[in-house]
């Protein structure tokens, strides 16, 4: 198994800071439509797996390992979110 595509990394933030994390794959068909068999993990903020799903099957943790810029993509989110009570943010990688 592989994963074809980018990875999105959707930060949930509240009050200025990550609290859970989704990483999507396969999201774009080749002709540029939503995928039907997108697939979706979903972390906590130390991006350590949740074992359970939210409207897509999980795909193997083998195939989106932790970037070596994790910190500094949460960095990043949590500081454009200090302004809203709630925002998601999308880092595509």
């Amino acid at each position: 198994m592989d994963i074809n595509g980018l990875l999105d990394y959707r930060f949930f933030c509240f009050k200025g800071k990550a609290r859970l994390l989704c990483v999507d794959s396969e999201t774009c068909a080749d002709d540029g439509s939503h995928f039907e068999g997108a697939r979706r993990n979903v972390y906590d903020r130390d991006m350590n797996f949740l074992n359970f799903t939210i409207g897509r099957e999980n795909f193997p943790l083998y195939l989106a390992p932790r970037p070596n810029n994790f910190e500094e993509m949460r960095e990043y989110a949590e500081t454009l979110s200090k302004p809203f009570p709630c925002v998601r943010f999308i880092l595509v990688k």
